[in-house]
């Protein structure tokens, strides 16, 4: 919480592109500007990553009233975009982000998300105008399935089904043709290598907060990362 926000200039050095009152959104990574991925234009990789709110730092966050950030971090806003739907901005450019790294069209296959969160959601929201076959989620919490009912087709419940069964009865025996993983937990990856499709692919969109542990692959599963 406190990484993803916008809000209005409250004041800006001279000479500053932005205005006082002007409404902006954040891009709320701080970056070392120095390591190798750096400087390859691969910051969203940074060695020494970290996000204003979370990591720390004089700065503040979204939770605070106030907060310091280089103008270079700043996007304005036009005038017909409301700044309470601004603030989804940053979550809905991650999911974008992570269906360009297939580089291959999604239209017509199905789709499986591990995790029903922001990001999860709003992944779901951006594969829809991707014009996927389905969408398939696995999440455990009562509130989280009920607001994805809205845009996926098919939630799974892990703690009393089996995801990767799930997923095939529902693809006709197939799997998901991609799986994102959102949650970031050993279990959710388990399940995520055991429902896809061989030569599928599996991209990890989640900040683990523990190690990844190697897992077994259901036999016959290839999948690509």
């Amino acid at each position: 919480m406190g990484h993803e926000f916008c809000g209005h200039v409250r004041s800006a050095p001279a000479g500053s592109k932005f205005r006082e009152g002007q409404a902006v959104m954040a891009d709320p990574r701080i970056l070392c500007a120095k390591c190798h991925f750096c400087s390859k234009g691969q910051d969203h990789t940074c060695d020494q990553i970290g996000f204003l709110g979370i990591s720390g730092g004089e700065g503040g966050g979204g939770l605070s009233e106030f907060v310091a950030i280089d103008e270079d971090m700043l996007y304005a806003l036009p005038e017909n975009v409301s700044i309470d739907f601004a603030a989804l901005i940053e979550p809905l450019a991650v999911a974008h982000h992570a269906i360009k790294t297939i580089n291959s069209k999604l239209e017509g296959l199905d789709i499986l998300i591990i995790g029903a969160g922001p990001v999860g959601y709003a992944l779901a929201c951006v594969l829809r105008a991707e014009n996927v076959k389905s969408i398939i989620v696995s999440e455990p919490t009562i509130k989280r399935k009920e607001q994805a009912k809205a845009v996926v087709d098919k939630i799974i419940d892990p703690t009393s089904e089996n995801v990767g069964e799930a997923c095939r009865s529902f693809t006709g025996g197939k799997g998901a043709d991609v799986t994102f993983d959102c949650a970031g937990i050993q279990v959710g990856l388990e399940a995520a290598f055991d429902a896809i499709v061989r030569g599928g692919y599996f991209v990890n969109i989640a900040v683990w907060e523990k190690p990844v542990r190697t897992c077994k692959l259901r036999r016959g599963s290839q999948p690509r990362y």
